[in-house]
């Protein structure tokens, strides 16, 4: 896999020597879905050094033309809603690189079986779409095979898990060696900044990200999608193991204001979950007895709920049918929790092991890891 990816990266290279930041200019995207036959919308997505920017046009058997004008080579996202009242089928969307000149979107209807082309970014992504999905197809078919499995008792036994995890872990390891060969192939290219984020996926790690960043050229660092970035690997080295844990103040349950450094001189477990995660709400018994074990050790738990105003009954629910007897922080709303912002957090559960100190010890501290490191800490 690794050679296979790599050659075919290579020959990207040759065939376009000029796999360069674009400049702006004037686009225009043309797309032509088949058996798009009901009344539709086409949207456009994508940010400017203005601001955001959201087009749409109407969809005229199955044919639509946007025009715009971008300063610099941008990554858009492009969606269908349907007109005709009934809904729109999911994940009807795709991202596509706008660059001066014509874009052009072929296919039956579904954006994201389309064919994208026009401009050097286009080509270099479909190019990478090429080794990425056959992996993703294959992860798919595991998965939809484990959650067949019944009853629920022997799907989560360990055997199962193990089986499953041998052979998603070569998986996991040929994607993340197709996205590297990408990556280090193409240093001037847009589609690499963004491939880096799919590389890492929703809990990055900055000490493998960010020598990825550095290694991308100056145009791609210095372009509105790489100054946000490399704002995102500060904040990611802010949140690391070894640097003090960023203070916060957030309402528990009752309204009371309660802030991180009023649990100085304890280990305190930073823990961000929300009543209708469902792998949160499996992890809870674990934390729930590491909390009973520990708890007169000098060890504690504050939660952190991405539960929103509709579901706060749920989580005051969730709260007393787990037994979570510890701190409980929300300001209900969801993934624009401040402090979830604050810890980029973007998916959940998430957690970290602030020390007496304030500094964090740990980080993503679940199942059998979480006991380990607090006996380690605090003994038996």
């Amino acid at each position: 896999m690794r050679r296979i990816s790599y050659l075919l990266f290579a020959v990207m290279l040759l065939v376009m020597p000029a796999a360069s930041f674009a400049q702006g200019g004037n686009f225009t995207v043309k797309g032509k879905l088949y058996k798009l036959t009901f009344p539709a919308r086409v949207y456009l997505s994508y940010k400017t050094k203005k601001g955001k920017v959201r087009d749409s046009v109407n969809v005229n058997k199955g044919v639509f033309t946007i025009n715009g004008q971008i300063g610099e080579t941008t990554m858009a996202f492009m969606s269908i809603r349907r007109l005709d009242g009934n809904p729109t089928e999911n994940n009807n969307d795709t991202e596509i690189y706008l660059e001066p000149g014509t874009i052009t979107v072929t296919g039956t209807g579904m954006l994201t079986e389309s064919t994208i082309s026009g401009g050097v970014a286009n080509a270099l992504n479909t190019a990478l779409k090429k080794v990425i999905e056959p992996i993703d197809k294959k992860h798919d078919a595991v998965m939809k095979s484990y959650h067949a499995i019944l009853p629920v008792e022997r799907r989560e036994s360990k055997a199962v898990q193990d089986s499953v995890d041998a052979v998603l872990d070569p998986l996991k390891n040929q994607k993340d060696m197709a996205y590297l060969d990408f990556i280090k192939a193409n240093p001037n290219s847009l589609v690499s900044l963004f491939a880096i984020q799919d590389y890492q996926g929703a809990k990055p790690d900055v000490d493998k990200i960010e020598p990825l960043f550095n290694n991308l050229s100056a145009d791609i660092r210095s372009s509105s999608a790489g100054v946000s970035y490399a704002a995102i690997i500060e904040s990611l080295k802010a949140i690391s193991v070894g640097h003090l844990a960023p203070d916060f103040t957030q309402a528990d349950a009752s309204g009371k204001l309660v802030s991180l450094h009023d649990f100085r001189g304890k280990y305190v477990l930073v823990d961000f979950w929300a009543s209708w995660c469902v792998p949160c709400r499996k992890e809870n018994p674990n934390v729930v007895a590491n909390f009973n074990q520990y708890k007169d050790k000098g060890f504690t738990v504050l939660g952190i709920s991405l539960d929103q105003q509709s579901t706060r009954s749920a989580w005051l629910k969730a709260i007393q049918s787990d037994h979570l007897a510890w701190t409980q922080l929300s300001d209900l709303n969801a993934w624009g929790n401040k402090v979830a912002q604050l810890y980029q957090i973007h998916s959940i559960p998430q957690n970290f092991l602030v020390g007496p100190d304030g500094t964090i010890v740990a980080k993503d501290l679940n199942g059998e890891a979480l006991g380990i490191k607090l006996k380690e800490l605090l003994g038996k």
